[in-house]
């Protein structure tokens, strides 16, 4: 899994974080997240006040970003198992993730990341 954070690691231990946060939301080892710098664009772009920029945010880079890794993770944990569900032909609800794992009835399963 890679996440593109558009703050600088510069020591604070921002790239950590920001791994633990999706790897919790997608339910996969944070090892596996790969974390790389976001390229220059607007997508990237954060407001802290009344400036908005990608900028190295120091200590706030997870305070501002925490909520959208979260609900980026919790929403690409979904999609993944409702696409599970429709290839296997069985409901979302009988599919769970598991440490980068999908796994549905029947012994179903797939790796994700």
């Amino acid at each position: 899994v890679t996440c593109h954070v558009s703050q600088s690691e510069v020591g604070q231990g921002i790239h950590t974080g920001m791994a633990q946060i999706l790897a919790d939301e997608l339910d996969v080892p944070w090892e596996r997240i790969a974390v790389r710098h976001a390229p220059l664009a607007d997508a990237f772009r954060i407001t802290l006040y009344d400036y908005t920029a990608q900028f190295v945010g120091g200590s706030l880079s997870v305070a501002l970003l925490f909520e959208r890794l979260r609900q980026a993770g919790a929403e690409a944990r979904a999609r993944l198992i409702e696409a599970a569900a429709a290839s296997w032909n069985v409901s979302a609800a009988e599919v769970r993730a598991e440490q980068g794992v999908l796994r549905g009835p029947r012994g179903l399963s797939a790796a994700y990341g």
